[in-house]
C-alpha cells in the first residue's frame, strides 16, 4: 500500500535525524482523506516504530472525511 511505504519512510527518515531542545513529539499526517477511521487506525497499527528513536510521542494524523470527522491524530506511541 502506498501510504504504508510513505508512512514508513517518513517515520524512518525523522527517526534518522537528530533534534535539540527537550522533549520532542512527532506527528506524521498519513494523507488518506478516503480512508474510514476504522483503516486508519489498521493503517497506523501497521506501521512498525523503530526500537531506537528519540521521540516522547509518535502520532499519526490523517483527514477522515468519509468519516465526517475531520482531522483526526491516533497516538502509537
Amino acid at each position: 500500500m502506498v501510504i504504508l511505504s510513505r508512512a514508513r519512510w517518513e517515520l524512518n527518515d525523522k527517526c534518522s535525524k537528530s533534534y535539540s531542545g527537550g522533549e520532542v513529539w512527532l506527528c506524521i499526517d498519513l494523507q488518506a482523506p478516503l480512508l474510514e477511521m476504522s483503516e486508519a487506525k489498521q493503517l497506523a497499527d501497521a506501521i512498525p516504530i523503530p526500537a531506537r528513536h528519540k521521540f516522547a510521542r509518535i502520532y499519526f494524523g490523517f483527514h477522515a472525511l468519509f468519516d465526517g470527522k475531520g482531522f483526526t491524530v491516533l497516538r502509537r506511541f
